[in-house]
């Protein structure tokens, strides 16, 4: 059944619906109007029997077409339906991601900002003391701070890769 996939499916439908009036037609003319045209071409006589039975054989082979025909654009509407979805997902997907990335820019560049801030602090407060040789509690705090800071980054960096 694969095959039919290359085959358009306007001739696919022209088969399966030609297969089956055929059926129909020739599954009347035997049942029901060969009785009255036997009358005047008796010759045919012989081979009613043979008549019916392929024309029954060809009406439930149309039957059976039709029906593998239906379900088989019935998946093919639901192939589509679903890759539509599909697609759908990926531009909202897309949409999201820029959204994501942007945020994670953004707070490494907040969180780059304010390490640079204190280390420029630090250095400035540090130069200062160096004269003294004292260091305030305070600057210590806010170097430690920004060691953290930067740890933070790092892991940042780590969890993005």
């Amino acid at each position: 059944m694969w095959v039919l996939h290359f085959l358009p499916d306007a001739f696919l439908a022209f088969v399966v619906n030609m297969v089956l009036i055929v059926g129909i037609v020739s599954t009347v003319l035997t049942c029901f109007l060969l009785k009255y045209l036997i009358r005047f071409v008796p010759a045919f006589a012989p081979h009613i029997r043979i008549a019916q039975i392929v024309s029954v054989i060809v009406l439930l082979s149309g039957v059976y077409f039709k029906g593998g025909y239906s379900t088989e654009m019935l998946w093919r509407e639901k192939v589509r339906e679903v890759e539509a979805r599909l697609e759908e997902a990926k531009k909202e997907s897309a949409k999201v991601n820029t959204v994501v990335e942007t945020k994670v820019v953004t707070q490494t560049k907040v969180i780059k900002e304010k390490a640079d801030e204190l280390i420029k602090y630090v250095d400035r407060e540090v130069i200062k003391e160096v004269d003294n040789c004292k260091i305030p509690a305070e600057v210590l705090e806010v170097h430690n701070e920004a060691a953290r800071m930067n740890k933070a980054i790092e892991q940042q960096r780590k969890g993005a890769k």
